[in-house]
């Protein structure tokens, strides 16, 4: 997923709180951006074939794109979902839920 794509999908959203790109190093440049969902601070280390997400002391599998979307089967009106390729539309490694069903 290269960075920017990844920067508009957490940029684009008023329901999460995108930080930026943070630690960067004596350039710059940075690999790990922060984002809230919830109340509940997430890191991603980014690269563009292979990135993983943090959340606290919790390390996800790897991931290789995102969407936003409401397709995953769960309680949730819309969720952030990290994939790893592979079938039709890959597989899921983690899904943060981002919007409720008004009730």
């Amino acid at each position: 997923m290269e960075k920017e794509n990844l920067e508009k999908i957490l940029n684009n959203n008023p329901l999460i709180d995108f930080e930026g790109w943070i630690e960067p190093d004596k350039y710059g440049f940075s690999r790990r951006c922060a984002f809230v969902i919830r109340g509940v601070r997430y890191i991603i280390d980014w690269h563009c074939n292979c990135s993983q997400l943090y959340c606290g002391e919790l390390q996800v599998c790897s991931f290789d794109f995102i969407t936003y979307d409401g397709c995953y089967p769960n309680r949730f009106k819309n969720s952030l979902n990290f994939n790893i390729s592979g079938g039709m539309f890959g597989r899921p490694i983690a899904v943060i839920p981002v919007e409720e069903y008004d009730n």
